[in-house]
């Protein structure tokens, strides 16, 4: 981002890939440990941004293509979505 002047850039793209969220068991212990990391390295990027300048021409966009079940397993985890309630 820091180089886009240089680069004549007017728009970038940035994939961030996180794993670990394939809880099978103990969901809400694991969930809190992942959601408090990526809260910090997002506090950390708005941050920067800000310093940049760039915060305000800047979109964050989440998402996953891995399906879950809403209902716990007997591991008080989840299932893939597929593999039954």
């Amino acid at each position: 981002m820091q180089t886009r002047e240089a680069r004549n850039s007017k728009r970038d793209l940035f994939f961030v890939e996180d794993g670990g969220y394939d809880t099978h068991d103990d969901v809400d212990v694991r969930l809190v440990e992942n959601f408090n990391e990526i809260n910090a390295a997002m506090q950390a990027f708005v941050a920067e941004l800000k310093v940049l300048g760039l915060w305000q021409s800047t979109v964050v966009v989440q998402f996953t293509e891995f399906a879950r079940t809403l209902n716990p397993n007997s591991g008080s985890g989840t299932d893939h979505a597929w593999g039954g309630e």
